[in-house]
């Protein structure tokens, strides 16, 4: 089995291999490294959560993008956005889309894209509601 095929199964092995490394270490932990010890430990567990949250295919926050490629195109960002390319450029014009221009070319960064997608998110009325009663307690 290709292990390089599914990050999430080489992340768990080499965690359990570094798990079972440790704690041989830690067998023989005195009280006065104890600090240290949990210090790591917090450590190992905030880099495991930002592996996971980053990298994971079951992430529920993935990027709108879904992309590799770090600049898009208008044609890109065009299909991406299931726009029209003069709908694009409409924007562009009106200066809503973050874009670059360089040698007479259009360039879009897809994290900006991604942020900008997400930057248009609605509130719910549960939340319309939860504000107002505190600004009204206020």
């Amino acid at each position: 089995m290709d292990m390089s095929v599914n990050p999430i199964i080489t992340l768990s092995i080499s965690l359990h291999y570094k798990i079972y490394q440790d704690m041989k270490e830690y067998e023989s932990l005195t009280f006065e490294q104890m600090p240290k010890a949990v210090c790591q430990l917090l450590q190992d567990v905030e880099s495991i959560k930002n592996y996971l949250l980053n990298s994971s295919p079951l992430n529920n926050n993935q990027s709108f993008t879904k992309t590799d490629k770090e600049l898009l195109t208008v044609d890109e960002v065009s299909k991406l956005l299931d726009l029209k390319k003069s709908s694009i450029y409409q924007l562009i014009y009106q200066n809503k889309i973050p874009n670059y221009k360089r040698g007479g070319r259009l360039y879009f960064d897809s994290i900006e894209i991604d942020e900008w997608v997400r930057s248009g998110k609605r509130k719910t009325l549960e939340q319309l509601k939860m504000e107002a009663n505190l600004a009204v307690r206020r």
